[in-house]
């Protein structure tokens, strides 16, 4: 139903993920490296629901660790499921699942608020950084209803975010990938045109720096394959990144 693309190990190596229709778990398709996939569901602590039907997924930082988590949108698509003995119901809460770092996902559905209890009838996912405080929010559109905006207060952390612009390739830079080096840690991103279920999550790339009270440096791989490296500078900042400029233009 819903696909989203991100490196949630740190491997430097994209991974997949895909929701899917009713009694069964999502598939998260791990990045073998040579061209290939395992799904990890399990063995990454994704399969432990299985009642729901899946829509919208979001891989995302949600506290500002560096950590790509997770967030599922779910929803049945007849009404009258509610009626069959199956247990199976028309209005669904979300999932969240925190990545506890190598690999592997905590479920925190139940303890991350009311908006993720909450039980709708979703299907668009899109995150984003609404207020430019630094925390990502998402915006959840369900069916035959009003949308749902799910502010984030989670704790606060040191972050970047990144615009990227294209001069040589397209002015968005869609399909470029920027790589941040803070610590011992690269972090990535890479900017794309639609993911989740018919969303589009903001364009700017938006990195979790944890504790670290800034960044070494930024490269970028934009499309067609040219490498730019951007010099580091301090954290819970939004910066621009133009093709060619070899700078930091600070927003």
């Amino acid at each position: 139903m819903g696909v989203a693309v991100a490196d949630y190990d740190e491997d430097g190596y994209f991974d997949i993920l895909k929701t899917k229709i009713s009694e069964d778990t999502p598939n998260l398709y791990h990045n073998s490296k040579d061209g290939s996939f395992l799904d990890e569901v399990y063995s990454a602590g994704l399969g432990v629901r299985n009642q729901f039907l899946g829509w919208g997924a979001l891989f995302l930082d949600v506290d500002n660790d560096g950590r790509k988590d997770i967030l599922l949108a779910n929803g049945h698509v007849f009404p009258e499921v509610d009626r069959l003995p199956s247990g199976a119901k028309y209005r669904q809460q979300r999932l969240l699942f925190w990545n506890v770092g190598g690999g592997k996902f905590k479920d925190l559905s139940d303890s991350a608020g009311p908006g993720i209890r909450a039980a709708w009838s979703s299907r668009g996912a899109a995150a984003g950084d609404l207020d430019n405080d630094g925390s990502l929010e998402v915006v959840i559109n369900n069916l035959g209803d009003r949308p749902s905006l799910l502010k984030n207060f989670g704790t606060k952390k040191n972050w970047l975010l990144v615009r990227l612009r294209g001069v040589k390739c397209n002015r968005d830079a869609l399909g470029a990938r920027a790589y941040v080096f803070t610590g011992e840690r690269r972090l990535s991103g890479e900017v794309q045109g639609g993911s989740s279920f018919l969303s589009q999550s903001d364009s700017r790339l938006h990195f979790g720096l944890g504790d670290e009270a800034g960044y070494g440096r930024i490269e970028v791989k934009w499309p067609g394959g040219e490498t730019e490296t951007f010099a580091g500078g301090p954290a819970n900042r939004i910066v621009l990144l133009e093709q060619g400029k070899g700078s930091v233009r600070k927003r």
